[in-house]
């Protein structure tokens, strides 16, 4: 978690842009807590970052629809799907995505239904939130759809029919045997 601190700081550190101007939310709780809290004093950024524990996914969708950007910065290897991910842009929430997770690849397509930055550099993310921000409203509203899309693409019903043909053939397979 602490390379995203180190990402809210340096935005915050550029000459072009003022304290206030920014709000970071962090959402979670896990036993790095204090560390989280820690690092959050370190960096001075007790009034640009909420911290906030686990959500509902109700007030998880309120609070992706509230947002301008929702970056996930997984570096879990073990990440399986990253499925906040894809609730984001299924609300239409434009998406930063680590590229240092497996899961989350699978559905993230660099440019075209979200931003993918380098996992493990905070001054990358830095650099990509900037760059989104400085895209035309119509470049953001195309990138909005293509995340919606890919979203409903991963509902339910059709994962439900997918996964049904899956574990179809699988026992298929096994009854061959």
């Amino acid at each position: 978690m602490g390379h995203v601190f180190e990402c809210c700081s340096i935005i915050l550190q550029r000459p072009d842009v003022e304290r206030n101007q920014y709000q970071f939310v962090i959402v979670g709780e896990g036993p790095d807590l204090q560390n989280v809290k820690k690092k959050q004093s370190e960096l001075h950024l007790e009034k640009n970052v909420q911290l906030f524990p686990f959500m509902t996914q109700k007030k998880l969708g309120i609070y992706f629809n509230a947002l301008d950007i929702f970056c996930f910065p997984t570096r879990r290897k073990s990440e399986s799907l990253g499925l906040v991910g894809l609730e984001a842009m299924r609300c239409g929430t434009l998406t930063l995505i680590s590229d240092a997770s497996e899961g989350p690849l699978s559905y993230a397509k660099d440019g075209i239904n979200t931003t993918l930055f380098s996992g493990n550099n905070p001054q990358n993310l830095a650099e990509k939130l900037a760059e989104i921000q400085g895209w035309s409203e119509e470049a953001k509203e195309q990138m909005r759809q293509q995340a919606i899309l890919t979203g409903k693409e991963y509902g339910s019903v059709r994962m439900g029919k997918k996964l049904e043909r899956i574990f179809a053939e699988i026992e298929g397979q096994y009854k061959e045997q």
